[in-house]
This record gives C-alpha cells, structure tokens and sequence, in this order.
C-alpha cells in the first residue's frame, strides 16, 4: 500500500511535467513557423529588389549604347530656282531605297515655296543615295498658255558618304538650263548641293 502511494506520487509529479514539455514545443513551433514567414518575406523582398536591380542595369545598358551609336543625320531642302515657267505638281524623295517625303500639290502652292525642308532626321554612316522624282507642268501666260498643257516628270540622284557623328545638308535646287540648248521640256534641271560636317560646326 505504501509502494502504491509512491507510485501514485511520482505519476502525479511526471504528469505536470509532461504537460509544461508539450506546451514549450508548442510554443518553438510557433516561433519557428514566425521565423520561417519572416525569412519567406525577407527572400521574397530580395527577389524584388534583385528584379528591380536587373531592370535598371537593363535601362542604363540601352542608354549607355544609344549614347555611344549617335549615326549622322541629314538636313534635306528643295530650293525652287525655276522662277515661273513651270508648276510643281508633286514632289518625291528617297533616301536608302526608304521614302522621306512625297507630295500631291494640285494647287501649285507647292512651287510657289523658294525653299522647304523635306527631311531633317537621322540615318546611318557609310554611302547613302538620295533619289529625286518631280513632276512638272507648264505655265505659260499670252501667247505661251498653249504650254499649260504640258505635264512631265524630272528625276536625278546623287550619292554621298557619312561618318559617325556628322550632319550632312543636300540642297536639291531645281533649276531652269537655258532655251537656247534645251527644248521647254528639258530646261528643268535638278542640282544636288552636299555639305557634310561634325555635329556641332
């Protein structure tokens, strides 16, 4: 009987025991599952910040190129020298095989303009080919009105080189030859006036 009451005894003072064990790794696991989101959180703000990083050393790539390539550019102008006579109907420019201004001017306002700029942006270095096309008519006043009649087309071209970062100006002037070696139709001549130099000059 003595024996059962020490037994009694030491269960009694085990199950407290046992109870305070289940309780501290309650509350470790708890810790644990708090210190494991916050290590979650943590990566996951890194993985942010690294995107972000990436992003902007993208950003500062593109820019730092661009910086280096600028190219050359090109100021293009028709300069009208044909002083009457004649009427541009329409205007045609190709710059590379890539077009850069064309024009229907039915009106005729188009002529009446002594110089416009057709093209004023960039392009690449090397050998470039600038093609013209216009197509003319007549003008006449008096005893020369029969030559309203006439409709025809003048083309030229011209080729010139560029180098990294140089602005080259082409004055196309369409000019009148002289009637006493050309026929009306042939008078109209395109010249091509190249200027290139550095950015800046």
């Amino acid at each position: 009987m003595h024996r059962m009451k020490k037994i009694l005894c030491s269960t009694l003072v085990l199950l407290p025991t046992f109870a305070s064990a289940q309780e501290a790794a309650q509350v470790d696991d708890k810790d644990f599952q708090k210190e494991l989101l916050t290590i979650e959180e943590k990566v996951t703000a890194l993985k942010k910040n690294v995107f972000s990083a990436k992003a902007t050393l993208n950003l500062l790539r593109e820019l730092v190129v661009q910086g280096n390539v600028s190219g050359s550019k090109a100021n293009i102008w028709q300069v009208n020298q044909l002083n009457g006579g004649y009427v541009i109907k329409s205007a045609s420019y190709v710059l590379d095989g890539t077009p850069i201004y064309n024009i229907n001017d039915a009106s005729g306002d188009l002529g009446s303009k002594n110089e416009i700029m057709v093209f004023d942006g960039e392009m690449g270095v090397d050998d470039h080919t600038l093609t013209v096309e216009l197509e003319l008519a007549g003008a006449g006043r008096g005893l020369f009105s029969y030559v309203d009649d006439y409709v025809f087309t003048v083309r030229s071209a011209t080729s010139f080189s560029s180098e990294e970062g140089e602005n080259c100006v082409v004055r196309t002037v369409i000019e009148k030859r002289s009637a006493f070696s050309y026929t009306y139709e042939q008078r109209p001549n395109i010249v091509f006036q190249t200027i290139c130099s550095e950015f800046g000059e």
